[in-house]
Order: C-alpha cells, then structure tokens, then sequence
C-alpha cells in the first residue's frame, strides 16, 4: 500500500523489560522477588516476558521492594498499551478508509494554515489525525453522524457528506477558542442591525473585524471561513454550551449576495431556529426559510419604500444610489434585489462587487 507507514513492534517496550533490568541491578532473582512480592515465581516470568501486565495491584507491591512509586510502574504499562493499540490500529487501516480519507485533502490544507490539524507524511498518518479531527473512531462512519447545525447550501453542485462534515467541524475547531463577551442577547443584536448595515460600507477586513467584535458582544462567535467545493455552504449555525457560532463563506464573492445570506442566518437566531436541528441541503421551501428570506430582504431593503421605489420605474444610477443611501446599504444591495426580482437583467448588474479577501 503507498506510502503506509511501517510500524516496528520491536521497539514498543513492555515494563516487563524494565522490571528484568531492575533485577539485574539489585542482583535479585525472579523467585526472590516472587517471595518478596507474596506471588508465584510464574507470575513474575510471564511479566518479565511481557505476557502479563502490571496490574494496580502489583505495581504498589513493586513500589514495597524497589521503593520505585507505583505510578512509575503504572506509567510504563500505560505508554505500552498505548503504543501496541497504535501499533495495531496503524497496521488495521482499511484501504477504504485510506481511499475515504483523500476526500478531505482540502480540508486538511486549510486546517493547516490555522494550525488545527498536523503535517503528515503518509497514509496511516492522516487517517490517524482524521479521525482526532472529526472525532470518530472510523472514518466510515462519518454518514452516521448526525448535524447539530443549520445550513443554507445550493445543491447545484452535489454534496459530498464526508467534505461536508469535514468542513464543519473545520468551523467547530476554529471556534472553539474563540471568546465572546456576553451570554447570547437578542434583543442586543436586534439593535445592532443598523451599525451592522453601516459595516458595508468599509473595506473588507475592516468590516470582518468589526463583525467579530460587535456579535461577540452578542454573545455570537463569527468568522468568515473557506470555502469548499463539495460542500457549497454558505453559513453554518451552532449552539455550544457557552456561545453561538456563525460561520460564513463567500462562495461567489458577490458584496450582496453576502450580505443577504448574513441576515438570512441573523433572522434564523432572531427567530430561535438555533433550539431546532435541521440542515437545508435542497433548498427546500419551509417556512423557517422563507422567514428568514423575508427578514433578510426587508432588513436590508424597506419593504414598502422598495414597492413605491420599484412602481417609479426609475433604475438609473442616480435613483439607485439615493435610494440605497435612504436606507443605509450600498448600492450593489439594490441592484441585486432588483435583478432578483426581474427588474433588471443581470447582465445590467455586471458592476457588482466581489470581496478579496488576504
């Protein structure tokens, strides 16, 4: 198999080798050390032999004999069970799982650059790290995992559930450490929404700091994260025991398209779909979703300023400026929505800005 590491079950040393050596040291015999500890000369061959392993028990007597502490002797066992169990589960790696485990080279290569997942110079290597990772035991059972989260993907493209998963838990790893201020507070972030519409108006990294620090004292942990062609989501939302976590990705890069699905998520929390679990891989229609894209349409774009605006029929420049500034967004918003909408071609709209991001 290519690039399998080769483990030497020669070098994983069992405390039965240490305890031989010790003997020599004290010039003690195996029956001497028997009648010292109240146990057959049997037993202490088989240990020396590393057939037989120290229990709890025999260690305390050890640590009578020699005065060498228990947990010494305890310590060795562990690290020997330790590597034997690595030693076997290196050399009982199925190849499908080393064939599965390609699935997530992107998401390892990112992981990377954030330092959440190791270099690893072969096969057995990254499956092993994989699994910490993901935090399975195989990665075969990744499709019995079930989501604690709640998606918006576009199934244009087909999902790949093992990128999928993997991205997650890219987001869960990233976040972990991440603080925030307070106890997540609605009604807080309900009033933040004007300073938050104001934000697209800076650069990009400007407005990314400044999310993280205004939902954080929201009690929301945000980042914006990489995206992942097998797994085309746009915003990932989980509950932890002390923060709510918001992921985003610019898949397209579109300024708007950005910004609606932001305040898609923000009506999800709004709404307390966060207590709910659910993932919306078909973009089926509910009315969860259509909630939030009503929320997030109307917070960006006044509804009924955007019926009288659009029954103008004016979509110059000029009128498509001033109405993004009466209602605190940019101009890319409106021309977004009015393509949506069949108001103008997208083709007219080619002038729409893209995020960069370093």
């Amino acid at each position: 198999m290519a690039n399998k590491r080769t483990l030497d079950r020669d070098l994983i040393i069992h405390p039965g080798e240490t305890l031989e050596e010790l003997l020599v040291d004290r010039g003690m015999s195996q029956r001497d050390l028997a009648n010292r500890c109240g146990v057959t000369e049997k037993h202490i061959s088989s240990v020396i032999a590393g057939k037989s392993n120290i229990t709890a028990s025999f260690a305390k007597k050890l640590e009578y004999v020699f005065g060498v502490e228990a947990r010494f002797w305890l310590n060795l066992q562990n690290i020997y069970d330790e590597e034997l169990l690595d030693f076997e589960e290196s050399n009982n790696i199925l190849p499908k799982e080393i064939e599965i485990s390609k699935k997530f080279k992107e998401v390892c290569t990112f992981a990377g650059k954030y330092e959440l997942f190791p270099p690893c110079s072969n096969e057995v290597d990254t499956v092993i790290a994989l699994r910490k990772f993901l935090g399975v035991t195989d990665l075969l059972k990744v499709p019995e995992v079930s989501y604690n989260a709640a998606y918006r993907a576009d199934t244009s493209t087909t999902i790949d559930e093992y990128v999928l998963f993997g991205w997650q838990m890219f987001c869960e790893r990233l976040m972990e450490k991440r603080e925030v201020n307070n106890n997540l507070n609605l009604d807080r972030l309900q009033a933040e929404i004007p300073f938050i519409k104001s934000l697209m108006k800076e650069n990009a990294e400007v407005m990314r700091n400044k999310l993280r620090e205004v939902l954080a004292s929201c009690g929301i942990a945000f980042e914006i994260v990489p995206y992942f062609k097998k797994a085309p989501v746009q915003g990932f939302i989980k509950q932890g025991k002390e923060k709510i976590v918001l992921c985003m990705t610019i898949r397209r890069q579109y300024v708007d398209i950005f910004w609606f699905t932001f305040f898609h998520e923000i009506g999800h929390l709004l709404s307390d779909d966060i207590k709910r679990q659910f993932i919306d891989f078909e973009t089926k229609e509910n009315e969860r979703e259509r909630k939030a894209d009503r929320f997030a349409a109307d917070t960006l774009i006044n509804r009924k300023a955007y019926k009288i605006f659009t029954e103008k029929r004016d979509y110059s420049a000029r009128a498509i400026n001033s109405f993004a500034k009466d209602n605190n967004v940019i101009a890319d918003i409106v021309y977004g929505r009015l393509a949506k909408d069949g108001y103008l071609e997208w083709k007219d709209v080619a002038r729409r800005e893209r995020f960069s991001w370093r």
